[in-house]
């Protein structure tokens, strides 16, 4: 039986970061003879995200300090529903343990891990604990490429992996620039892994409130930013009818007192908010990858930090008429979007990315 590890950002208390990872790792797991696990590493900046211990370390400003204290209760409440999922989900390995046995593959992604800022430039996200033959990865990112990522270090690390597959044409262009011997391909992230079937099988929602026509506004961060998208989805909540439902990754109690708040959603409820939406207004990449799955009308903010991801994706799927600018939509509002026409788009993308992970990941198939 063939053994496959994954490294990604499991333990993020992120709806996408969980999601995906989800995905990932039920799909090779799958495949024919192949056991599957997810290595329990957590990196330090990660963690800190989203640990309350983080709050108070000498990398926040204050007044990011004083906002994460004054919704200290919701934190705790958001680990403890994150930490069950994952440990629910996740068929764990801890990195000692993967070095003293024998693996096929690790792979590495999907999300941002080759985001250099992001993880306090940690260079375990190449794979140095496993020869190179093992080493893989799976629509790697960096975000925004040319801030994130240093030319010498990506030249020097992905020389020695196996098979290369990144999420972004830009990261793709850049790796295949450097001439390291063998080509980045593209593969889509793997939410899209699953069926808009799956999804909604999977997910499930246990608050009334939310049989009447609603307006979802998911928004990422504390930012003037995200008052835009928010401010956008409260209009035409107006001009339709439909109230505005919030769900944020940072839950802000003490604003939008004009607003129904849905509080902190586990991951089931986060698909199931999205699929039963009239409309979702964001600035979060994976919200909107969700939308396009369950086919929810959507926009979404692309004035925001690595919106390189979000641009490719509305790039793909023909949808670049869904993007906001400063909470201003590029064209007029409407729910009418040709699914059809989406899917016949992003069918093939997907195959290509299930036939990347079979054979030249899993060495199942030409």
């Amino acid at each position: 039986m063939k053994k496959i590890a994954i490294l990604t950002f499991h333990n993020a208390c992120n709806y996408g970061a969980f999601l995906q990872a989800k995905a990932l790792s039920e799909y090779i797991g799958k495949l024919p003879d192949v056991k599957v696990f997810v290595l329990n590493y957590k990196n330090k900046n990660v963690e800190n995200n989203y640990s309350i211990k983080g709050i108070f370390s000498s990398s926040q400003s204050l007044k990011s300090k004083f906002l994460k204290i004054a919704r200290i209760k919701d934190i705790v409440k958001r680990n403890k529903i994150f930490r069950q999922y994952q440990t629910e989900t996740f068929n764990l390995i801890d990195l000692e343990k993967l070095r003293n046995e024998n693996f096929d593959k690790v792979v590495v992604g999907s999300d941002q891990v080759w985001n250099m800022r992001l993880t306090g430039g940690d260079l375990n996200y190449f794979l140095p604990f496993v020869q190179p033959e093992c080493r893989v990865s799976y629509a790697a990112s960096a975000g925004q490429v040319n801030e994130n990522i240093d030319k010498n270090t990506i030249k020097e690390k992905l020389k020695n992996f196996s098979a290369i597959s990144v999420r972004e044409q830009g990261l793709s262009d850049l790796i295949n620039e450097l001439a390291i011997g063998r080509k980045a391909a593209i593969c889509i992230d793997p939410v899209f892994l699953k069926t808009k079937y799956e999804w909604e099988s999977y997910a499930k929602t246990s608050k009334e409130f939310i049989n009447s026509p609603y307006i979802l506004a998911f928004i990422m961060g504390v930012s003037k930013k995200a008052d835009e998208v928010v401010n956008c989805a409260l209009k035409y909540g107006l001009k339709t009818g439909n109230k505005v439902l919030l769900v944020a990754d940072q839950e802000r109690w003490y604003k939008y007192r004009n607003i129904k708040h849905y509080g902190v959603a586990n991951p089931r409820e986060f698909i199931s908010l999205i699929a039963g939406a009239s409309c979702v207004f964001t600035n979060s990449f994976h919200a909107t990858a969700f939308s396009i799955i369950l086919n929810s009308p959507f926009y979404t903010e692309i004035n925001i930090q690595n919106s390189e991801r979000v641009k490719y994706l509305l790039n793909v799927v023909g949808l670049e008429s869904r993007a906001m600018y400063d909470g201003n939509l590029s064209s007029p509002y409407t729910t009418e979007i040709n699914w059809e026409c989406v899917m016949y788009k992003l069918s093939p993308e997907i195959e290509k990315s299930k036939k990347f992970l079979d054979s030249v990941v899993l060495k199942m198939r030409g």
